[in-house]
């Protein structure tokens, strides 16, 4: 797994590479993410357009950094949701928990710029 991040004012967008599974997570999202709340940023938007697969553990790392987010009285959101992936996240029902963002929303949009 790899992560990319990229801030804007208290935004942040962190895309997720490849898998997230418990064979490929090389480093905790949700450490990453709980550091941006930390940092006092009030939204984060997971980008899994690029995420392969996931399993699990996966779907543990969403809901810990989901807690994260509640416990800064901050937003986490999702984008770009594979169909393979979202099927899993609605099975969980965890789609019904996580707010998901379209990418051309267009309080988004400086992050294309």
């Amino acid at each position: 797994m790899k992560l990319e991040i990229k801030e804007k004012d208290a935004t942040a967008i962190v895309s997720v590479y490849n898998k997230l599974t418990a064979t490929a997570l090389n480093q905790s999202l949700r450490g990453s993410i709980k550091a941006l709340f930390d940092q006092g940023l009030k939204r984060v938007i997971i980008n899994l357009d690029k995420v392969t697969q996931i399993d699990s553990t996966g779907i543990g790392e969403l809901v810990s950094a989901y807690t994260a987010a509640t416990n800064s009285k901050a937003t986490l959101q999702l984008m770009n949701i594979p169909d393979s992936s979202k099927e899993l996240l609605e099975i969980t029902n965890l789609l019904d928990i996580f707010e998901v963002v379209n990418e051309n929303d267009p309080d988004l949009q400086v992050f294309s710029q």
